[in-house]
């Protein structure tokens, strides 16, 4: 493989844990926002 494919996979799998993590966090947001709405 060359230097720019390795690169390309490297940055795939870096965004594809971006969005697993933010989607982590989105679903967690969600949940905690439920306990925490009579706050706002």
């Amino acid at each position: 493989k060359t230097e720019e494919e390795l690169r390309n996979e490297r940055k795939r799998r870096q965004k594809q844990k971006q969005e697993e993590f933010q989607r982590m966090m989105r679903e967690q947001g969600l949940k905690s926002e439920e306990k925490t709405s009579n706050k706002f």
